[in-house]
């Protein structure tokens, strides 16, 4: 997470986080990714997902292997509506 962090402005906020089965999720907000990805929410924000995988486990998540980070902009996203991994 500390990579992803360093690419997000520095006005980012954390809005709320997750775990679930397969990833940890973060919400973040900023006024700047809303006015980068062209929100019309001044709030506009980001999904940050990260995920491990291991061969013949397949996905699931471990702070200590992640393998990927998908950041998808999502404004509106909540911790209810965000979907799954």
């Amino acid at each position: 997470m500390a990579a992803v962090k360093k690419d997000l402005p520095g006005d980012v906020k954390l809005v709320w986080s997750q775990q679930k089965d397969t990833c940890m999720q973060y919400q973040y907000q900023s006024a700047t990714l809303a006015h980068t990805l062209g929100s019309l929410d001044p709030d506009g924000g980001v999904l940050v997902e990260l995920t491990s995988f291991e061969n013949g486990r397949g996905y699931f998540y471990s702070s200590a292997s992640v393998g990927k980070a998908i950041l998808a902009n999502l404004f509106d996203a909540s911790a209810d509506t965000s979907g799954g991994c």
